[in-house]
C-alpha cells in the first residue's frame, strides 16, 4: 500500500454497521472502502495483545473487569457483540494477530492506551510482510518513545484532542521525527494544517462525534490526506465524486 495515497482510517472499524473493534466490524470496514484500520490495543495478565478500547470489557461485553487482569481464556468467555445487535452474539474479542491475519491487505494505525506492551507489540510487527503499513500512535510521547527507541524506523503518531498546548505538541513530534499529528477535527483549521506541514507532518482528523458530510468536505478542501472516521464508505464516496485516489 502506498502511504502517499489518501488514507481511509475506520476507527475501530465500520463501527456503526458492527461491534467496535471485533472482526465483524474491520471486515465490514474493508467491504466499505478502507485501506487502513484504526484500533486500541491492550495487553492481558498472560500477555496478549487484544483489540479494544475501554480498560475494563464491562461496556462492551457480557462479562466484567480489567482486561490487564484477566487472561484471553478468561475474556473468550465472553461475548463481545450482542451489546450492539443479536446478529453479533458470540462476537469474540480479537486479538492484534487475529485482526491482522482477518483483513491483511488493510494498513494499521495502532493505538496504544497503556505503557508495558512495547515488548509485545514489537514481537507481533517483526511478524508482519516487510514495508507493511503501519503507525504507532498514542495520547502520551512517554508510550511512543519506549517503542521508538526499539523500533525507531516505525510511524509514529500523536493523537491531540484539546486546544491547549496543540503547538508545542506538533512542534514536539516533529523534533522527534514523528509521521504524524491525530487531531480531534473541530480542533482543525488551515492554521493547524499550514504547521504541520511547515514541520513535515501528516495530519489526520478524527473524531469524537459523528462527522457530518459537510464537515468532511471541509477538510477535504483544507487538503487532508488521510481520515480516521466512523463512515469508511461515506468518505469513499466523496473521494471518488473529487477523483482522489486511494
Amino acid at each position: 500500500m502506498n502511504l502517499d495515497k489518501f488514507l481511509i482510517m475506520a476507527h475501530r472499524g465500520a463501527r456503526y454497521q458492527a461491534p467496535e473493534n471485533t472482526l465483524s466490524a474491520f471486515r465490514k470496514a474493508q467491504k466499505d472502502g478502507a485501506n487502513f484500520l484504526e484500533f486500541d490495543i491492550r495487553l492481558t495478565l498472560d500477555k496478549h495483545l487484544v483489540v479494544h478500547h475501554d480498560s475494563r470489557i464491562n461496556r462492551t461485553s457480557t462479562g466484567r473487569g480489567h482486561i490487564k487482569r484477566l487472561n484471553l481464556d478468561d475474556l473468550r468467555k465472553h461475548d463481545f457483540g450482542s451489546w450492539f445487535h443479536q446478529e453479533f452474539a458470540q462476537e469474540p474479542i480479537p486479538t492484534l494477530t487475529e485482526v491482522h491475519n482477518a483483513v491483511p491487505e488493510l494498513g494499521l494505525n495502532i493505538e496504544m492506551k497503556a505503557h508495558r506492551m512495547e515488548t509485545a507489540l514489537v514481537d507481533f510487527l517483526e511478524q508482519l510482510p516487510q514495508n507493511h503499513p503501519v503507525i504507532i500512535s498514542s495520547f502520551f510521547f512517554s508510550i511512543l518513545k519506549r517503542v521508538q527507541k526499539l523500533r525507531p524506523e516505525l510511524n509514529f503518531g500523536i493523537i491531540i484532542s484539546q486546544k491547549f498546548g496543540w503547538r508545542s505538541k506538533i512542534k514536539k513530534a516533529a523534533q522527534k521525527g514523528f509521521y504524524s499529528v491525530h487531531m480531534e477535527q473541530r480542533l482543525i483549521n488551515s492554521d493547524v494544517l499550514k504547521l504541520c506541514k511547515e514541520q513535515g507532518l501528516h495530519l489526520i482528523p478524527w473524531n469524537k462525534k459523528p462527522l457530518t458530510q459537510e464537515r468532511l468536505e471541509e477538510l477535504l478542501d483544507l487538503g487532508i490526506q488521510a481520515i480516521i472516521t466512523d463512515e469508511p464508505a461515506m468518505v469513499k464516496a466523496e473521494l471518488i465524486k473529487r477523483e482522489i485516489a486511494f
